[in-house]
C-alpha cells in the first residue's frame, strides 16, 4: 500500500469539520443541487449484511431519481450501512464509480421520533423533528409481484406517496422481497480495499478460495462434515506442497494513522471490512468452491455476487486475449 493510499484513508476516517467552518446551507444547496434549496433523500438505516444493504441501497438511489431527491450517503461500519456506524461511506466503497398491484398500506406514526433519536442517532443531525413531522410505514406486501405491470404500478404509488415538500426524507426498509427497478451492478468497493486486495492476489496465486459459511448447516450432521473436511484436507496435503499458515497481514496499512483506532480495532475484528476484502480475494482466485449444501449456505447473495464477478473477470480475460492473439497474428 502507497503512503498516498494511507493518506487518503486517514482524510476519510478523519472526523466532520466543526460548525465554525462549515459553509452556509444556501452554499452547500448550491453545490450539490445547483439552487439555495435541497430536497435529500436519508436511507438512515439498513437492517442486512453489507452485501444486501449494498443492492438496497441501490433501490433508494432508484427511488431518489424517481422523485428528484439528492441522496444522502450513510455511514458503514459492522457489515451494515446506518446513521449509528463510526465510518463515512467511502471506507467501504468507491463514490466515484457509484455517480454511475400489491398490498399497499400506510400508517402514520408520530410516535416514532422517539425510536429515531434512541436507536440510530438522528439527534446528531441538523434536523427538525417535531410532531409536526408526517412518518408514514409503507406495506408493500410479501406478494408483490414480480412482473412489469405490477412493477411499474408500485413504482407510480412510491413517486405519489412520497412526494411532499420537505427539505430532507428519511427513509429506512425492513425487508423487500422483490426488486422494483432495473438491475444493476452493486456499489463498486472502495479503491484502497481493492488495491490491497489485488496486491495480496499477486502473492497468493495460484491458490483455491473455499468459501464455507455455518449460516443453514444442520447441525446433526456437522461431525460428518467434520470427518470430510478431514479426509480432503489429508487427500489435498498428499498431493499438493500446501503452506496453510501464511499470514497476510494485508490489512495492517489500516493501522498506520490514529483516528477512529478503538473503532477500527472493532471493525477489523468483525464481518465488516473482513468481508468485503474475502469476497474480493474469492472473486480473484484461480479455483472457487463452495461447501457442501447439507454442512453449509451452499448459495447466497454473496456467492452471487462472487460468481457474477468471476464470471466478468472471465469475459474480460478472453477478449483481452484474443486481441493479443490478432495483434500477434498481424
Amino acid at each position: 500500500m502507497q503512503p498516498k493510499d494511507v493518506e487518503e484513508i486517514r482524510v476519510e476516517l478523519s472526523n466532520k469539520p466543526s460548525e465554525s467552518n462549515r459553509p452556509p446551507d444556501n452554499e452547500i444547496n448550491r453545490k450539490y443541487c445547483g439552487t439555495d434549496e435541497c430536497k435529500f433523500l436519508f436511507g438512515y438505516n439498513f437492517v442486512e449484511q453489507e452485501t444486501q444493504s449494498n443492492k438496497h441501497f441501490i433501490s433508494f438511489i432508484q427511488i431518489a431519481q424517481l422523485i428528484n431527491r439528492t441522496v444522502v450517503l450513510t455511514n458503514v461500519g459492522g457489515s451494515g450501512i446506518s446513521s449509528s456506524n463510526n465510518f463515512p461511506f467511502k471506507v467501504y466503497y468507491n463514490i466515484e464509480n457509484s455517480k454511475t398491484n400489491p398490498n399497499f398500506t400506510i400508517q402514520y406514526n408520530t410516535e416514532y421520533i422517539d425510536k429515531l433519536v434512541k436507536e440510530r442517532r438522528i439527534d446528531m443531525f441538523d434536523l427538525k423533528l417535531n410532531d409536526s413531522a408526517i412518518f408514514k410505514q409503507i406495506g408493500i406486501g410479501i406478494t408483490a409481484r414480480r412482473n412489469k405491470i405490477e412493477k411499474n404500478k408500485l413504482k407510480k404509488f412510491l413517486s405519489a406517496e412520497l412526494k411532499n415538500d420537505a427539505e430532507v426524507m428519511l427513509i429506512t426498509q425492513e425487508i423487500i422481497r422483490h426488486p422494483m427497478f432495473e438491475k444493476l451492478k452493486p456499489i463498486p468497493y472502495a479503491s484502497h480495499l481493492t488495491k490491497a486486495a489485488s496486491k495480496l492476489a499477486e502473492k497468493l496465486k495460484p491458490y483455491i478460495a473455499i468459501h464455507w459459511r455455518m449460516e443453514e448447516g444442520q447441525v446433526e450432521l456437522m461431525l460428518q462434515c467434520a470427518e470430510k473436511h478431514h479426509e480432503a484436507m489429508k487427500i489435498l496435503n498428499s498431493s499438493l506442497n500446501l503452506n496453510t499458515w501464511v499470514s497476510t497481514r494485508a490489512l495492517d496499512y489500516l493501522h498506520l494513522y490514529p483516528v477512529k483506532s478503538e473503532q477500527l480495532q472493532e471493525e477489523l475484528g468483525g464481518s465488516g471490512i473482513q468481508g468485503i476484502f474475502d469476497k474480493l480475494l474469492l472473486t480473484k482466485a484461480d479455483y472457487f468452491i463452495a461447501g457442501p449444501k447439507e454442512c453449509c449456505r451452499y448459495s447466497s447473495t454473496y456467492t452471487f455476487h462472487v460468481i457474477e464477478e468471476r464470471r466478468n473477470l472471465l469475459r474480460q480475460n478472453k477478449r483481452k486475449n484474443g486481441k493479443i492473439r490478432k495483434n500477434e497474428k498481424n
